[in-house]
């Protein structure tokens, strides 16, 4: 049984011809991601770690490789308090300035999980995460995509949307579609959409594998001509003994594997490929790590952090293979031309209507739901006024004045989500309940970060006044929305006393 040719079932969408239009008017630019890095960029950016002492100088001529982490819709950092890691425009110039300083040819590599694991759920908000950055990855000219489980939701969309990645494979090394076995390209010469493993002219084998455990159903066409899809997988060991049966995998060359999984995979994995593999979890970590502590005959392998963070530049020449660190920190000049995917994906959140779409999703909320902050006003008019004063109140205002290409930040159901009061719930911001001027006002009760984004759903206390239907939050509550990632200069001592209002 051959495996299913996607590529000849086009899925183009308007937003996706849109981004066609637009990567016809950039004409594939690479800019700056092709540029040699300032000598004192790459002297900061770039740590050097043996991955394993014992990786055995191999047949191969030299070779390096720059991989990336999951993105996880992250096109741009979160959050504007300084200091925050990652972005598109910002890792586009990293790739050029992670580039070997001896003139070897890197293959660059974007491991799966573009996107978002709160996205999954919501379809619009799914698709322009993908289309936005797989056509980010077009421009840069990377070499070869990963799959992760979290994408697995839109795998009826990858062949259209693939267009934007001209010939760049898709790795999907263990993926099923209907039960079809593991295979090379059928009798017909007809290669699937998504590739066993990918490997260059005189480098390694590069594979990519997703948690055995994950599934998904599709349906592909619509009308008498829908059909259903199942998708699944099989454990990566397994994977790798057909593909040797077949003829694609040989243990005998050095292999690098992008995986998903858990301590125990990464050990099984390690085991079975011994010196020749190299082993980069795709995690949901924000940080990236050197090597890990490993016996003699195991893999080297190291965690690839997340969000566009971090830059990792494998190289394999006669003393072995070395690991760099290259981080995506705000000094790291970004790629105009890069810059405006962040615009795009704005855009493409408000086409597909991502925002409304999380909406209400939620459904109903504890404690009698959200009531707004004007609901607190009369019974605590001195916190209320002190609120008022406070960056908080105008946190709406904010993600409405931050414009990408004319597109505001409150199309980002990321952002909309910390910038208001029960967003995703029936009674919170948002929510289809409200009238059409209240629902998206920058001011209304519940714009903002309002009484109950920290104090929780007000419904039941606004009615019998009593403490035990309201929450007194603390530091705890502050850090679901100031963590390392949004606000990494975050000190809830010192900024406690901006906001202190509890005292009466």
């Amino acid at each position: 049984m051959s495996v299913l040719d996607l590529s000849s079932k086009p899925l183009l969408t308007t937003a996706c011809a849109t981004s066609l239009v637009l990567l016809a008017v950039l004409s594939f630019t690479k800019s700056e991601a092709s540029k040699p890095a300032p000598p004192a960029v790459i002297a900061s950016k770039t740590i050097q770690t043996p991955i394993a002492a014992s990786v055995p100088v191999v047949d191969l001529p030299p070779w390096s490789a720059l991989v990336i982490g999951p993105a996880r819709g992250k096109l741009e950092p979160c959050g504007c308090s300084g200091g925050q890691l990652g972005g598109i425009d910002r890792l586009s110039s990293m790739l050029g300035f992670a580039a070997p300083p001896d003139g070897h040819q890197a293959v660059r590599i974007a491991a799966g999980g573009v996107v978002a694991e709160d996205a999954r759920a919501h379809r619009s908000w799914a698709k322009a995460q993908l289309e936005t950055l797989w056509q980010s990855f077009g421009m840069m000219s990377m070499d070869m995509i990963g799959l992760a489980e979290s994408d697995l939701v839109l795998m009826d969309e990858m062949a259209g949307v693939k267009v934007l990645l001209g010939d760049v494979p898709v790795v999907a090394t263990n993926l099923l579609i209907e039960g079809t076995k593991l295979s090379a390209p059928n009798s017909a010469g007809e290669t699937p959409f998504f590739q066993r493993s990918y490997q260059p002219p005189g480098g390694p084998q590069y594979f990519s594998f997703v948690p055995k455990a994950a599934k998904a159903q599709s349906t592909l066409g619509s009308g008498e001509d829908a059909k259903t899809i199942q998708w699944g997988a099989v454990d990566a060991v397994q994977a790798l003994k057909t593909l040797q049966v077949a003829g694609i995998f040989d243990p005998s060359t050095p292999s690098v594997v992008l995986f998903e999984g858990t301590d125990a995979d990464r050990d099984a994995l390690g085991a079975f490929l011994g010196e020749s593999g190299t082993l980069l979890r795709v995690n949901d970590e924000y940080e990236a790590s050197h090597a890990l502590e490993l016996a003699d005959g195991q893999s080297g392998s190291a965690e690839l952090g997340t969000r566009l963070r971090y830059v990792v530049r494998l190289d394999s020449r006669d003393t072995g293979l070395t690991y760099h660190l290259n981080t995506v920190t705000e000094d790291v000049p970004g790629d105009e031309v890069l810059a405006s995917m962040r615009g795009l994906y704005r855009m493409m959140l408000e086409v597909y209507g991502a925002r409304d779409s999380f909406a209400d999703s939620k459904g109903q909320a504890p404690l009698g739901g959200f009531v707004g902050s004007d609901a607190c006003a009369s019974c605590h008019q001195d916190a209320f006024e002190i609120w008022q004063e406070s960056l908080h109140y105008v946190a709406m205002e904010a993600l409405a004045d931050d414009l990408r290409d004319g597109s505001p930040a409150t199309n980002d159901p990321n952002c909309v989500y910390c910038h208001s009061v029960g967003f995703g719930y029936t009674s919170g911001y948002g929510s289809s309940s409200l009238t059409d001027e209240l629902r998206w006002a920058s001011l209304d009760g519940l714009a903002g970060v309002g009484c109950e984004s920290c104090h929780g759903p007000g419904g039941q206390h606004a009615m019998t006044g009593a403490a035990e239907h309201i929450e007194r939050s603390g530091e705890h509550t502050c850090l679901e929305c100031h963590d390392s990632e949004n606000d990494p200069t975050f000190h809830f001592g010192r900024k406690w006393p901006d906001i202190e209002h509890n005292n009466q």
